[in-house]
């Protein structure tokens, strides 16, 4: 190949190598700027899905804060009027939106009685006043569940995030809790909602004790005294200048948190009824032992007539003149009609509990039943370890020296809960001084207001927005009616209600013992009850009291079970009785006439027969009817000794007796 040729190949190939790879750089180009616009593109579209996941999360934090809110109005409402804890938010509609309707009318008479029981703010204002203001808070409260009500907005600048809530439902459970749904958003039309639903426990009782320190001295209005050797409480709605007294050595004086409670009503069963004046051998007379009227009776300790299920001996007594001793270790509760007036004579009211274990003042209860009574001290009376609970009481006291019959101790000894306290406490007396007892004690000893207590909120949970708490069932409301007191035979009808439990008939009334309103009155769900009386066997029939009933109380039967019940006669006719006097008054180698009184008898006959120096007794019998008095000749040998003479009869026995 020569060599012209050689050259012209080499530069032939050349020129193909750099032809090859013309036009390579410009795809090369546009390629990496899409590739570069790719990227762009995939980093705005994410910047803009964490903008709008950011305001979707300021929404929603938004929206929980907004619930948690409206959550912390309901528990905050419930507790300032924790009766209505007890009702649901339809109860509380219903009270607003329809007033003067029965269920309305019977739900805030409900929700006035307990909260004033329970308020010092209320304790002293009108029922009607009480109602405004509650039926106030409950306007605010279902106007939240009418509508979204708006809170602050912490971003003021952005309306998208302003708060607002809703409650949904609020169901009171016959268990003893309450389901609270509230629902919170982010703006006014936004679909950011959190929806909470939570379970409050809401349980019956008195929350804390009404002071720190429990108080021997606790006053409704006013104290005025020297010095004072107790804890002094005064109602929360009492002006302190108000309480005037020198308190001994680390005592205590302050406002109680709950009004004074009322004094409980006078049982209807296992109580008997005292004269004071009496102290023969009537049946309402209280005997002397070594020259004492004293309590319990032993007539009635081997009894057990008026022995309650706590065994407390109960009486009622028409006032109290003289001196009374209370034997330490019994528990003795007086309700007194009428008034204390101890004044000259260095007069006792004693029940001492040094020596005796387990004895407290609340032991001898004495609970004022007048609506204006007065407890008068003067001429240094002793007063040993009592418990006077009477909310209706002023006491005064002068004369002020130290008591002879307490050990040598301040004349007032014991517990006093009273309208008022005056006097007593100059130079170096003491008006009162504490003895015995403490909150635990006398948690048992007295019936305070039960008031709900609102527990902390459980079972927290965020729901979907489609959540409804589920109502109370129908068996739940009949329940639930009953915890209120206000169950009626048309719920239990209309109500497929099976199964109820049986109500203590014993000591109410038959009075319309129909069902309808025996529900009302005993707050059960029976609706079978059958009366049968009994006749003459029960003394002095009084309002037809029932007596004993044929199922027993808190036993669960079927609805339809029928519940017999016996009870005594208002017509029964008064059962006879004969009083022997003690003493016969016969006069010594002679003798006399013993008279016997009796009453409602009918061809009765009353024997008679002597011993000891009676010689004969004329007649030996005598036959009478009717009410009166019958005499007996007694002849007495000479000579000291005994003459007695035992009368009997099927309406009463006795022996009277003279000593020589």
């Amino acid at each position: 190949m020569n060599t012209r040729f050689k050259l012209f190949l080499i530069n032939y190939l050349g020129q193909r190598k750099v032809n090859r790879h013309s036009g390579f750089a410009l795809p090369m180009a546009i390629m990496t700027g899409l590739v570069i616009m790719l990227v762009g593109t995939t980093l705005m579209i994410r910047a803009q899905g964490d903008q709008t996941k950011v305001v979707s999360q300021k929404a929603k934090a938004s929206s929980m804060a907004a619930a948690e809110t409206g959550l912390t109005r309901v528990q905050n409402f419930i507790t300032q009027n924790p009766y209505l804890a007890q009702y649901s938010l339809v109860d509380w509609q219903n009270a607003v939106n329809a007033p003067t309707s029965a269920t309305a009318v019977s739900m805030m008479t409900n929700v006035v009685n307990n909260s004033k029981q329970q308020s010092c703010t209320y304790k002293s204002q009108a029922d009607s006043a009480v109602k405004t203001a509650i039926l106030a808070q409950m306007a605010a409260m279902t106007a939240a569940a009418a509508s979204s009500q708006s809170l602050p907005n912490p971003d003021s600048s952005n309306s998208a995030l302003a708060p607002y809530y809703q409650v949904k439902n609020y169901y009171f459970y016959p268990d003893g809790t309450a389901k609270v749904h509230v629902q919170g958003k982010a703006g006014a039309d936004s679909r950011s909602l959190s929806n909470i639903v939570t379970t409050v426990p809401v349980s019956s009782g008195i929350s804390t004790n009404p002071t720190s320190a429990f108080p021997g001295l606790w006053v409704k209005t006013s104290l005025n005294a020297g010095k004072v050797d107790a804890n002094v409480a005064y109602d929360c709605g009492v002006n302190p200048s108000k309480i005037v007294a020198t308190l001994g050595t680390g005592f205590t004086m302050e406002a109680t948190n709950i009004p004074m409670p009322d004094a409980p009503t006078t049982p209807t069963t296992n109580i008997i009824a005292l004269t004071f004046a009496n102290t023969g051998t009537q049946a309402n007379a209280i005997p002397l032992q070594s020259g004492t009227r004293t309590l319990p009776r032993t007539a009635d300790i081997t009894s057990g007539a008026n022995r309650n299920s706590a065994g407390e001996y109960q009486y009622t007594l028409d006032t109290i003149t003289d001196n009374l001793n209370i034997t330490p270790g019994y528990k003795v509760t007086i309700y007194l009609n009428g008034n204390i007036n101890l004044q000259g004579g260095k007069k006792a009211l004693k029940h001492q509990c040094a020596g005796v274990t387990g004895c407290d003042a609340t032991d001898a209860k004495i609970i004022g039943k007048s609506a204006s009574g007065t407890l008068h001290l003067g001429g240094n009376p002793s007063i040993c370890d009592i418990f006077f609970w009477a909310p209706t009481y002023n006491l005064d006291q002068n004369g002020g020296g130290q008591a002879q019959g307490c050990g040598g101790g301040p004349n007032n000894n014991g517990i006093y809960w009273l309208n008022s306290f005056t006097g007593g406490g100059q130079g170096n007396h003491i008006a009162m001084s504490q003895s015995g007892s403490n909150w635990n004690n006398m948690m048992s000893a007295v019936t305070f207001p039960s008031k709900n207590k609102i527990g902390s909120s459980s079972q927290w949970a965020t729901v979907d927005e489609i959540y409804t708490v589920t109502a109370p069932t129908s068996a739940e409301q009949i329940q639930i009616a009953a915890i209120r007191g206000t169950t009626n035979v048309t719920q239990v009808a209309s109500q497929n209600i099976t199964t109820c439990t049986v109500p203590n008939l014993v000591g109410t009334s038959t009075a319309s013992k129909t069902a309808a309103t025996l529900l009302t009155a005993v707050q059960s769900a029976l609706v079978n009850f059958t009366g049968t009386p009994i006749g003459t066997s029960n003394p002095n029939g009084a309002s037809n009291t029932i007596l004993e009933q044929s199922v027993p109380a808190n036993s669960v039967v079927p609805c339809t079970t029928a519940i017999g019940y016996t009870y005594k006669l208002a017509t029964d006719t008064p059962v006879c009785a004969v009083t022997v006097p003690a003493s016969a008054g016969l006069t010594k180698n002679s003798g006399g006439t013993i008279s016997v009184t009796y009453a409602n008898a009918s061809n009765l006959t009353i024997s008679a027969s002597g011993s000891g120096k009676v010689s004969s007794v004329s007649p030996t019998s005598r036959i009478v009817t009717g009410s009166g008095t019958t005499s007996f000749a007694v002849l007495v040998s000479n000579g000291s000794g005994t003459a007695s003479v035992a009368f009997s009869s099927s309406c009463g026995s006795g022996t009277a007796s003279s000593s020589f």
